[in-house]
């Protein structure tokens, strides 16, 4: 990062510090219009708000990530068992190639030379 990236980060990053927000802007004009006691009601309602939205999305966020790990552990069996599959397939084709005594290069040298 250059100095002009930096310095216009650190301007506009202060810009966004610099402008309130919705809940101070709710008790800045709460408190101008009932008093300083009904100002810091709300302040305390904010705060707790916040505090309860914070540990709701925590929850969740845990939760999810939870799941997220059950669904990749069930995922990871299921392209085992696949993976199984195609390999059991493999053997089956390659028993069946060694049975008939094919060769496979003289069936190309058949194709190349028009003799069928």
């Amino acid at each position: 990062m250059d100095t002009n990236q930096l310095i216009s980060f650190a301007l506009i990053s202060l810009g966004f510090i610099a402008i309130p927000g919705p809940n101070i802007l709710v008790i800045i004009s709460i408190s101008m219009t009932a008093g300083k006691v009904r100002g810091l009601q709300t302040v305390v309602g904010t705060s707790l708000a916040m505090f309860i939205q914070l540990i709701i999305a925590a929850g969740a966020t845990s939760w999810l990530l939870s799941l997220l790990i059950e669904g990749l552990f069930w995922l990871k069996w299921c392209s085992v068992g696949y993976l199984l599959w195609i390999g059991i397939l493999s053997f089956r084709k390659f028993s069946e190639v060694r049975c008939c005594h094919y060769n496979p290069l003289l069936g190309l040298f058949r194709k190349a030379s028009g003799f069928h």
